[in-house]
């Protein structure tokens, strides 16, 4: 069993030593067409997805204080944090392609992870994918007038066009993906700076900084 291989002395599993595939043997790999740097940008691209530009002005709307709109964001990474080190240990204890269907597969059984593999198929991901092509082309909007319709076309055209380029191959898939993340990260900085340098703000606006309200108040 892979969760009872021993461990080192920081508590992580060992890592096996694991041997290339003889011809013939019937073992199906995936090849390794990522490098460091494409390995990077997927996971950067991952963890600051594009809600960052959506979500904020939501949260913002449903608090009235600076202090819970960051106290939420400081929270929510701290959850974020166990999800991503329990992947991590289940990865370096199981060093096999395909992510949680393997992890649910060992341990719950082939029929958990197959179910795990098409609900992702079909609506985890189909939804995600949709939600954030649908923003993509909301915001476009601010720069092409659109109407309702055409926004709906070009959240289309956007998903089909990234598929396409994904089923050209994986460097292509990749070389596209460090574009995105290079941009959204220009993004972000542009935000950060540009808030600074031309806000005019002034420290008052975090006065209160805790308003005079219960926690369950804070919380909805």
């Amino acid at each position: 069993m892979y969760l009872n291989r021993p461990r080192d002395g920081t508590g992580f599993m060992m890592k096996p030593s694991v041997a290339a595939p003889e011809h013939g043997s019937g073992v199906s790999e995936l090849r390794r067409e990522l490098g460091l740097l494409d390995s990077t940008m997927i996971n950067v691209g991952t963890i600051i997805g594009s809600g960052i530009f959506i979500v904020p002005t939501t949260i913002a709307q449903y608090l009235n204080d600076s202090f819970s709109v960051i106290a939420i964001w400081i929270i929510g990474g701290i959850i974020s944090m166990f999800g991503a080190l329990s992947v991590a240990e289940l990865g370096a204890a199981m060093p096999k392609a395909g992510g949680q269907y393997v992890y649910l597969g060992r341990a719950y059984g082939p029929v958990w992870g197959f179910l795990y593999g098409w609900t992702a198929f079909a609506v985890i991901n189909t939804a995600s994918i949709a939600a954030v092509a649908v923003a993509f082309a909301t915001y476009l909007g601010f720069f092409i007038p659109l109407g309702a319709v055409a926004i709906k076309v070009i959240a289309i055209v956007s998903i089909i066009l990234l598929t396409a380029i994904n089923c050209l191959g994986v460097k292509l898939g990749a070389w596209t993906q460090n574009g995105f993340t290079f941009l959204k990260m220009a993004a972000l900085a542009a935000i950060i700076l540009f808030s600074f340098a031309l806000s005019g703000g002034d420290v008052a606006n975090f006065s209160p900084v805790l308003p005079r309200q219960s926690l369950s108040s804070m919380l909805g």
